[in-house]
């Protein structure tokens, strides 16, 4: 099979032809090549080659090889919310070192690192204190409430339809309100 394939290959790139020539099929549409997109020289295809990277690893990783589009377009798009969250995420970091930055340099002091992002007019977080799953149900706020009857169970059963697998919360579960 190689021989074949080498004595094939020797017959067509024969050393006497030179294959440095213009290509009449290029030709024939250059010039409105040129009038719709410009010079060739403002525009390459090469860029968009490393689309095709992740695009195949979707398809080998994601996908069950049957009607791949609309499996390929729903990871692509989780792939993009988690590159846009993960951007944001770090664009909060930097601004929170740069606000702590500017106040150790305005006050000259060596202050610990915020724990949680904010600034003096916004904190992230429950003032009150946190609290078990049992006293939320018992609470005599809520313990008329039927949204509150079951409340553990219903949250734990509501969590592993989201997780996909089984959630237990047992009674004792903190949980900041």
């Amino acid at each position: 099979m190689a021989g074949n394939i080498l004595k094939y290959s020797t017959k067509l790139f024969s050393p006497e032809k030179s294959w440095n020539f213009p290509k009449t099929h290029t030709h024939q549409h250059i010039f409105d090549d040129i009038l719709n997109k410009g010079v060739t020289r403002n525009y390459n295809t090469k860029p968009y080659e490393k689309a095709n990277g992740p695009l195949k690893k979707f398809y080998q990783n994601h996908t069950n090889f049957k009607n791949v589009a609309p499996q390929i377009l729903q990871v692509n798009e989780m792939d993009l919310v988690s590159n846009i969250v993960r951007d944001g995420i770090d664009l909060l970091d930097v601004s929170v070192e740069k606000n702590i930055e500017d106040a150790e340099e305005r006050d000259g002091l060596d202050l610990p690192a915020k724990s949680k992002p904010g600034n003096d007019h916004i904190h992230l977080g429950s003032k009150l204190p946190t609290i078990t799953l049992s006293e939320l149900e018992l609470e005599t706020i809520h313990s008329q409430d039927t949204a509150f009857n079951l409340f553990r169970r219903r949250l734990g059963q509501s969590l592993s339809q989201t997780v996909g697998s089984r959630v237990l919360l047992s009674t004792d579960h903190p949980v900041s309100v």
